[in-house]
Parts: C-alpha cells; structure tokens; sequence
C-alpha cells in the first residue's frame, strides 16, 4: 500500500485502480463509510462518476 501511495494517484489510477470520494471531495475508505454518505463519486483515470449504494445482501459477517 505505502507502495502505490508513493507513486501517486495518477498512476495508481492508470493501473486499474479507482478512488471513491464522498459529498465533500473527501476519499471513502470502508462500506461503512460509503454507505453512510448522501453523495459518492467514483474516479477513475479518465473521469469520475456519480454513485450510490443500496444495500447487498449476504455479506454480513456471521453472528456468534
């Protein structure tokens, strides 16, 4: 990870990868977040989207 932050959001998004931001510009680093936020943008090397999340079921973590 220290890796790819080093090189850069450019070319970190040039490799494939995307940077999900929320209402304020803000990146999004978990789904609790993301799920959280009234806006999301997805950026990718070449532009960004809007989006927005809804709810996905069986990825819940088992209860004991």
């Amino acid at each position: 990870m220290r890796e790819i932050v080093g090189q850069g959001p450019a070319k970190t998004l040039g490799r494939g990868f995307a940077i999900v931001h929320d209402g304020s510009g803000a990146a999004v680093t978990s789904a609790a977040a993301a799920t959280a936020a009234s806006q999301l943008s997805i950026e990718f090397r070449d532009g960004r989207v809007a989006a927005r999340t809804q709810p996905e079921t069986g990825n819940e973590e088992p209860q004991p």
